[in-house]
């Protein structure tokens, strides 16, 4: 909600009952917050008021002056010269008081620097959290790509030694293939030639220790794939 100089002013006039000098860092304290801008320039309003209600109390025509100056001639001259010094003296207390008056000014804007000063250094350290909070999930989504790239390059490399694997098991597997044709092949040569039975026998255990063997390498393929 937009603060109103009447808002500003009410706050002001709170701040002086309770004895508190409505400086603008304080009528700001005390309406929350809100622009230093808007709050001086209700305040200098509010002080003018403040002034011309002195002002008013402190004026006291001299009475019967007329009534002297008909009858008392020869006090015409004193009474000016004392009007005169009165003026004299008033100003010189009105000039005090303006010079006060920018003085508190001046310490009044002096407070307004420190407290902005206070929350700029707030937020300078908000930004600062804020930066490194960045920076931080800056360097971890970089070490999450550096890790990917790696788990991409493993798994490539695993996927090609996958299909060395799988080419040796199809030769493994076109060799016991050629293996099981030349038994085949020796099986009917034993068949028809019952003479070569002892020869084609000591050839039948080599082959198959040579079986045992290819199966073995075959078993143990299957086994690494």
């Amino acid at each position: 909600m937009a603060l109103t100089t009447q808002d500003i002013h009410a706050a002001a006039d709170r701040l002086q009952e309770q004895g508190i000098k409505p400086t603008l860092a304080e009528v700001r304290k005390a309406l929350g917050g809100g622009s230093f801008t808007t709050i001086s320039d209700a305040m200098q309003s509010w002080k003018r008021e403040q002034q011309e209600e002195q002002e008013l109390q402190q004026v006291d025509l001299p009475s019967g002056i007329t009534e002297r100056l008909h009858t008392l001639g020869a006090d015409m001259w004193q009474t000016a010269i004392d009007m005169a010094s009165d003026r004299l003296s008033k100003e010189r207390e009105a000039l005090e008081v303006v010079k006060a008056k920018a003085q508190a000014e001046t310490d009044e804007a002096q407070e307004a620097v420190k407290t902005l000063e206070g929350e700029q250094a707030d937020l300078l350290q908000q930004l600062d959290d804020v930066t490194g909070t960045a920076e931080t999930a800056t360097k971890s989504a970089q070490q999450a790509t550096a890790d990917h790239d790696a788990t991409k390059q493993t798994l490539s490399e695993t996927r090609h030694q996958l299909e060395l694997e799988r080419t040796k098991a199809e030769t493994a597997q076109s060799q016991l293939t050629e293996v099981r044709n030349v038994l085949d092949k020796q099986s009917v040569e034993l068949s028809a030639s019952l003479s070569k039975v002892a020869t084609l026998e000591a050839t039948a255990d080599s082959d198959k220790a040579e079986i045992a063997r290819l199966k073995a390498e075959l078993k143990e393929t299957k086994v690494e794939l």
